[in-house]
């Protein structure tokens, strides 16, 4: 990699780091490109040579933690039987949307927003799910319909606000759904 190169993967990361960090400290919704310029020690203009908007800088950096998070999950859980993988990783999303349901509730409504294909990230990690499930009868369906109950899920939470009820609602359909498959 050349200097030139080198320079451009520098600016990047204090890009996304200075981003990262202020969602963290200010929320998804309160993050302003001229914040994360200072922030990363850049001018403003370059924040556009990553993302061409707000929205899609907040993709991108929370795509990438993400797939980072959920890559190791996934990592970790080799060897253990295809549907209890792909519960235990949509439970976690579970969790990693309780422990931050502001910032994460900011970053799917974002996703509803935007066609997926422009995030590398979210089709790599679906894909890695259907590769998951290859063993059963129709990967693709499966994978989709276990997105479909935790996204039914989040937007339970969303009108209910009730945790207890939210995981109790995902865990029994996940069990219909475990049920079918073996069917």
């Amino acid at each position: 990699m050349g200097a030139r190169e080198d320079e451009s993967r520098r600016r990047r990361d204090a890009v996304f780091r200075a981003t990262w960090e202020l969602v963290q400290t200010e929320g998804f919704s309160a993050v302003t490109l001229r914040q994360v310029a200072e922030r990363a020690g850049v001018a403003l203009g370059t924040i556009f040579l990553y993302a061409a908007n707000k929205d899609e800088l907040l993709l991108q950096v929370f795509g990438e933690r993400l797939a980072a998070r959920w890559g190791a999950f996934l990592e970790g859980s080799q060897g253990e039987p295809a549907l209890q993988r792909v519960e235990a990783f949509y439970d976690d999303c579970l969790a990693m949307f309780f422990a931050d349901v502001d910032n994460v509730g900011a970053y799917y409504t974002l996703l509803l927003r935007h066609p997926t294909t422009k995030f590398p990230e979210v089709v790599e990690l679906r894909a890695r799910l259907r590769t998951i499930l290859r063993e059963t009868a129709d990967p693709v369906a499966l994978e989709l319909a276990y997105y479909g109950v935790f996204a039914m899920a989040v937007l339970e939470h969303v009108h209910v606000g009730n945790e207890t009820r939210t995981r109790a609602t995902m865990h029994r359909s996940m069990a219909i759904l475990r049920r079918g498959a073996a069917g």
